[in-house]
């Protein structure tokens, strides 16, 4: 459902049924909104096959409402209003620039319950919940390190957010703990999505020299301009493999699905309280999924599944160090490791980053 027709009540999207039936059946009403369509790969296309598992697991006993296409301005307070005067008990919004208006709605409406996605605040009924998609990137370096010829990795970048900058970092650790020679060139494109930009973006790499490219945007078009320049790429947030499928060797993803299923159980259970929760991969929040066997080198491979397996059983963190920032200052000692408060403030770039936000 779009924007327009949700606040003019005009229509539901397919999959859900009227207010009145749901209240009848009495079943979980959940309301998702999105800051852009659905679409077939990327942020919210899997939080929708997240909320899709929640189906699958509830049934009838689950109701979704979908609305697609909500900026994060004034209409996002309203679509989010909306949805708790309609009886949704749990209301999902899934970016961060919702925050806001999610939070002074919870304050009026303290029986229904909202989760925001990559968020920091909370409230009696409003938790946020982040996929720390960092230890996807460190992995991915590895990979990356193991079949690039130019020692030129590149990295297209949304906006100069701590999130951002942690998951380029760890991208680059991951990269220079197999090659300490390893450039990462960044383009910040100011976007969370934008197909447009972000093909320039990749470009833009491309031409400067690199031969892999990560995203961290949500379309598919650097997968797709990697393949037709005859360069490797990661795909991001879901498997993106259909859309490069020669060079495509693999995808960060995120997965909410058992995120979902918990909150809802609570919910229905009557246990649930209030929380910040962050995850990656040993909390099933995130993962590289559809990995390209062919293009990995075995050594490479084989290394990539055992620090996996390390990383889900706490064994390896991808900031450990010892490492440098850009400006050449130890920010990690041998044997430490960056505390979660720094983790959570980042705002600048380790040593082998190569584009500041305003360069």
């Amino acid at each position: 459902m779009n924007r327009r027709d949700f606040l003019s009540g005009l229509t539901l999207l397919s999959g859900t049924v009227p207010l009145f039936a749901a209240q009848a059946g009495k079943p979980l009403k959940v309301g998702i909104v999105y800051q852009s369509s659905i679409g077939d790969a990327g942020w919210n296309y899997q939080h929708n096959l997240s909320i899709r598992a929640l189906e699958k697991q509830y049934g009838s006993d689950v109701v979704v409402t979908r609305v697609e296409n909500v900026p994060d301005t004034a209409d996002s307070e309203r679509v989010f209003r909306q949805l708790a005067m309609q009886g949704h008990q749990l209301v999902i919004g899934t970016t961060f620039g919702y925050m806001n208006s999610m939070l002074k709605v919870a304050k009026e409406f303290p029986k229904a319950t909202f989760l925001n996605a990559s968020g920091y605040k909370t409230a009696p009924n409003m938790s946020c919940y982040t996929a720390n998609m960092y230890d996807g990137t460190y992995l991915a370096g590895g990979i990356a390190a193991s079949v690039t010829k130019s020692k030129v990795l590149g990295f297209v970048a949304p906006v100069p957010l701590p999130e951002i900058f942690r998951n380029l970092n760890a991208f680059t650790l991951g990269a220079r703990k197999v090659d300490p020679a390893i450039q990462v060139k960044v383009v910040w494109i100011n976007a969370w999505h934008d197909p447009g930009k972000e093909r320039l973006a990749a470009l833009t790499l491309i031409n400067g020299g690199a031969d892999v490219i990560l995203q961290d945007a949500n379309s598919t078009a650097p997968v797709a301009v990697a393949q037709e320049r005859g360069v490797y790429s990661f795909g991001w947030t879901s498997d993106m493999a259909a859309f490069g499928p020669k060079t495509c060797l693999g995808s960060v993803v995120a997965d909410w699905s058992d995120y979902y299923l918990r909150q809802a159980a609570q919910v229905l259970g009557g246990t649930w309280k209030s929380s910040a929760e962050a995850g990656s991969l040993r909390e099933k929040f995130v993962d590289i999924r559809g990995l390209n066997e062919k293009l990995i080198p075995a050594a490479a491979l084989a290394r990539f599944q055992a620090d996996r397996e390390l990383t889900i059983q706490g064994k390896l963190d991808a900031f450990a160090g010892p490492f440098k920032d850009g400006k050449g200052v130890q920010r990690v000692a041998a044997g430490a490791s960056l505390p979660s408060q720094d983790r959570d403030r980042m705002d600048w770039t380790v040593e082998g980053v190569v584009g500041t936000p305003g360069g």
